[in-house]
């Protein structure tokens, strides 16, 4: 969230105390996720299979501990493509996965600025 630069302080870890006005929590848990070695990947290439992860998140509102939305996010490589590449993107995944959740709740937050701007003017 903070490689984007679009908000005013991210913070990885729980906070104490109260949350500034409009905070909004992320609440992830990865479900199920596979990652080929290195190792398997160099010896059987893509035969090793694909890497993947799927991730659950919850938006929630910091005041009221509302949650906001809720959404299972799923990403895998090409295990071709992976075999090419020596394994990188199989090594890659869990960064490219935070961008990918980060770049959902920057969607997500944008809309419903939206939303509210257009219903304040209709």
């Amino acid at each position: 969230m903070a490689f984007n630069k679009l908000y005013r302080q991210v913070a990885s870890k729980p906070s104490e105390g109260a949350h500034p006005e409009g905070a909004l929590l992320v609440q992830s848990k990865i479900t199920d996720m596979r990652i080929v070695g290195g190792v398997a990947r160099i010896l059987v290439g893509a035969w090793a299979g694909n890497s993947y992860m799927n991730i659950d998140v919850k938006l929630i509102e910091a005041a009221t501990h509302e949650i906001v939305r809720e959404k299972t996010i799923s990403s895998a490589n090409n295990a071709w493509a992976a075999a090419w590449t020596s394994g990188s993107s199989d090594r890659s995944l869990p960064t490219d996965m935070g961008k990918i959740i980060a770049l959902y709740v920057n969607s997500i937050n944008h809309t419903d600025e939206r939303d509210d701007e257009l219903s304040t003017h209709a």
